[in-house]
């Protein structure tokens, strides 16, 4: 009898034991199965928002660069631009962000995709030129919702530029020609690093004539860390009034104006 109960007892143990390692089991079974649920949401939602990121900032990129064209063909003699061409020129950019929004939404029609360009009622795009230290810049802010995702207010505020900075205490002589160096970043904090030599003109004021000049470059090289050293067809001639423009691969137009110090 005694046996008996004995291995009764011990049946009840090994089948709590069990019951408690198939619960452990589930549980963990069940863990690994949320755990990779998320997985699998989370890896489109971050591959679209990337893909996403990337895309607004060449948007953006190339809403500048009509911009800067725009605004850059109003240029008059006496070395300044229109407030037309600015209106215009933001005017351009401003269609380009929303029928990329449009594209964009249609691209992922049926996934339930609510993109927001917030600042686009704005000011989009910033051209300050005319300056030994001159940029172009176009900044927004982009709101994601994708109901397919179950993700919600994805942010992200997305900045391109472009800036010429000219060094002042660089200017020199050599002959009949001036050099003189000047630095590029874009982005706000990335150097530039591949301008080609047709990338920069630059025009003096002739008093005499008083009319705007071009100066052929005869120089332009990389020196590196974004600066470059240009040298042009002109004299060294103290308060000379100068315009550089600077146009990068993405067709961004920045403005340097200087006086020759």
């Amino acid at each position: 009898m005694k046996a008996r109960r004995c291995r009764s007892g011990q049946f009840i143990v090994i089948t709590a034991l069990m019951i408690g390692i198939i619960a452990l089991s589930t549980a963990i079974f069940m863990y690994e199965t949320q755990i990779y649920q998320q997985h699998f949401r989370y890896r489109p939602y971050q591959d679209v928002t990337i893909d996403l990121e990337n895309d607004v900032k060449r948007a953006l990129a190339c809403s500048l660069a009509n911009a800067t064209i725009t605004y850059n063909g109003t240029w008059v003699p006496s070395g300044s631009w229109t407030s037309f061409g600015f209106d215009a020129g933001e005017g351009n950019a401003k269609q380009f962000i929303q029928q990329w929004r449009l594209t964009v939404i249609n691209a992922f029609a049926g996934q339930g995709v609510n993109l927001v360009v917030n600042n686009i009622s704005k000011k989009l795009v910033n051209m300050t030129w005319a300056k030994p230290d001159s940029m172009s810049s176009a900044n927004a802010t982009l709101t994601v919702n994708m109901t397919t995702f179950g993700m919600f207010s994805w942010e992200r505020n997305v900045t391109v530029s472009l800036r010429v900075v000219v060094n002042m205490t660089s200017f020199k002589q050599s002959e009949a020609a001036t050099n003189f160096t000047f630095r590029a970043t874009e982005d706000i904090q990335y150097i530039v690093n591949d301008l080609p030599n047709t990338s920069v003109k630059l025009s003096f004021y002739n008093s005499t004539a008083g009319k705007w000049k071009n100066a052929s470059v005869l120089y332009f090289d990389y020196m590196g860390n974004g600066v470059y050293a240009v040298t042009f067809t002109k004299s060294y001639v103290s308060g000379l009034r100068m315009m550089m423009w600077v146009q990068d691969r993405r067709n961004i137009l920045v403005a340097a104006g200087f006086t020759l110090p």
